[in-house]
Parts: C-alpha cells; structure tokens; sequence
C-alpha cells in the first residue's frame, strides 16, 4: 500500500497544517511558530518552490484546487478580517481574498471543477464561492460551528458538533438529505466519494 519515499525537515517547529496537490508532487505547510507563512515544497525534492506566502492569522485549513492552479488558505480571523485567501502555488502570490464568514474559518475544500471552493465556520454556515464573481452562497447550518465539509460533483457535505451530517445541492444550496449519528456523539468528520455516491462521517 504506502511506503515512506522521502521524509525532510523543512520546520524547525510543529507542522498545523498541510495539503498534498492533486498530482502529489506539490505539499503545502504551515508552522504557527515559525515565520508565519504558508510553504510549498516540491514533494520528489524536498526543495522549497517558492520562498512562503506571508498569512498574519491563524491559519486552520488549507486545499489545493484539483486543477492545482489555487492554494485555499482558511483563516481564524485574529487579528484582523476573517477571509479564505487563494495564492498561486507555484509562486506564493495572493490571487483572491473571500471575505464573509464571521468569528473565523474552520475548513475549506474546492469543488471538482476548481472554479469554486465552500469554506466552513463558527459562524455556523458553509459557503460556496464563485471564483469568478468572488460571491458566497450560504449554506446554514444552523447553531452550530461548521469544522469539516466535503465535495463531489454537484454535492457538498458539512457537519460539526451536532449529530446530523448534511449534504446539499451544490447548484442551488438545497438541502438534500440529513444524516444522524445513531450514537448521539457529535460529527468531526465527513468525506465524500469522487462520484459521490458514498459518504463516510465519523464521530468524536
């Protein structure tokens, strides 16, 4: 199945957060203690593609676009504004900032045509950005924080501390079914099959 190819020490602090790029060869990373960039690294090498993309916020999630032309990174919003920020992988510039989401950013996911990408967060929604336009449609999930949120072509998935996982309509923000835990526990978790014809949630 797997077997380490290449292990590298980039950090000299923890890693909080990393994403691999749709091809492999790209990984991105984050160390809240270093120097407050989000890194790309060619993953064959080890060697830095470019030299960090500066963020000033605690950053809690990052996705490669599947097109691996955007790097979503999500923000907590302290200090300053609460936005999913899109820089260009291969050379750390800033393309696109998504300003919205209120009390910060949990999670971000892109969709399957890398021309929209749905962020969850506190303020108990998920959202679905046009790239092109740079508007949100708002998915409400009612009280609770929105932690973890999954596409597929035509669906996204989203749930946190509450039991009920949701999937919606990824065209017109319906809500197309709701899943409850039969244990009651708070959903952590959701994934989402590439034909989107299976989800997997856990519990926490």
């Amino acid at each position: 199945m797997f077997e380490l190819k290449r292990e590298f020490f980039p950090h000299r602090e923890l890693v909080k957060e990393l994403a691999l790029s749709s091809t492999g060869k790209g990984l991105a990373t984050w160390c809240e203690f270093e120097d407050k960039k989000v890194h790309v690294w060619d993953a064959d090498t080890g060697k830095a593609v470019h030299a960090g993309s500066a963020v000033k916020r605690l950053v809690t999630s990052l996705a490669f676009s599947p097109d691996d032309s955007h790097l979503a990174i999500a923000n907590s919003g302290d200090p300053g504004p609460v936005t999913v920020d899109l820089i260009g992988p291969t050379t750390g510039r800033k393309q696109q900032s998504l300003p919205g989401h209120k009390g910060g950013t949990l999670c971000v996911a892109f969709c399957p045509d890398s021309q929209s990408v749905v962020s969850g967060g506190f303020d108990g929604s998920a959202r679905l950005w046009s790239l092109e336009t740079g508007r949100a449609k708002v998915l409400k999930h009612e009280r609770h924080d929105v932690g973890a949120v999954a596409t597929a072509p035509g669906l996204i998935s989203t749930c946190f501390y509450s039991p009920q996982v949701r999937t919606w309509d990824a065209q017109t923000g319906k809500l197309l079914s709701e899943v409850t835990h039969t244990s009651r526990d708070n959903a952590t978790t959701v994934a989402l099959s590439p034909n989107g014809t299976r989800m997997a949630t856990s519990t926490g």
